[in-house]
């Protein structure tokens, strides 16, 4: 990891620290409602804070993703996604989306740009109380990509469950478990088969700022390789309405698989709209 990153780590974390302990240090007894007024204020920033990425996220928005990536092999990645999401059913509860990339590879002698595979995914709420909520989801992946260094090429079937909890007034984990398994592959390259989670932990600064921690870990039986990468990123919410949000990131491998699989290095930022 490079002295930047690591520095970037520490800064976000001493950043989560300090926050959590000025709240504490600050916290007065006060009646029910004013507590729970405090919360609802912070609840549209915790929540939309890398939204994409929360299988409890069941509102409707349109995001646009840019992301570069850089791999050991020297090949360099600018992807672009857009991803839109609209929830439906009794009070909201249920949520369709689907996700389109557009990828440009650059090696040395080698290289490709088109669109990748496409992602469709259904999503639904199946308990949800003050502070704690649970929602499940399966996820579709058309083999779409038009070039083997666009994107792996692969029918993939996903099986997801995700929780988010409020642990304080300005503080939430969310967390998931998932399941993929491929059924073909264009490109006869291996299928992807792995079982893994994620944790989530969100702290909001202000109603309109927040930072999060995203900490994503799998075993690939393929490859037989853990990979672990921790996302790095901030939230700002726009507009009168908070409608608008805008999150910068940088992504951080732990293993070799996660180099070679996700990125070795990461970067990149998210604007979406939530109507």
């Amino acid at each position: 990891m490079s002295v930047v990153a690591k520095a970037a780590a520490l800064g976000l974390a001493a950043c989560f620290l300090f926050g959590l302990t000025v709240k504490n240090a600050r916290a007065q007894p006060a009646p029910a409602p004013a507590t729970t007024n405090q919360s609802a204020a912070y609840e549209g920033v915790l929540d939309q804070a890398d939204e994409e990425d929360k299988e409890t996220y069941i509102e409707s928005f349109v995001s646009l993703r840019y992301r570069h990536d850089r791999f050991l092999e020297g090949v360099n990645a600018d992807e672009l996604r857009i991803h839109w999401q609209q929830s439906f059913g009794p009070s909201g509860r249920l949520a369709a989306g689907v996700e389109l990339p557009f990828i440009d590879v650059r090696g040395e002698g080698s290289g490709a740009a088109g669109s990748g595979d496409i992602h469709l995914d259904f999503r639904g709420m199946i308990g949800k109380s003050k502070r704690f909520e649970q929602a499940a989801g399966v996820e579709v992946i058309a083999p779409s990509a038009g070039h083997e260094l666009l994107d792996d090429g692969q029918t993939v079937f996903g099986f997801l469950w995700g929780f988010s909890l409020t642990t304080a007034g300005r503080t939430t984990l969310d967390g998931e478990a998932s399941y993929n398994k491929a059924v073909s592959s264009r490109f006869g390259t291996p299928k992807l088969n792995h079982f893994g989670g994620e944790f989530i932990l969100t702290q909001a600064f202000t109603q309109r700022f927040s930072g999060f921690l995203e900490s994503k870990n799998y075993y690939e039986f393929n490859v037989y390789g853990y990979v672990n990468t921790l996302k790095i990123g901030a939230e700002v919410m726009l507009g009168r309405q908070k409608k608008w949000s805008f999150s910068p990131f940088v992504l951080l491998p732990f293993t070799q698989a996660a180099r070679h699989l996700e990125t070795d290095r990461g970067a990149g930022l998210d604007l979406t709209c939530k109507y």
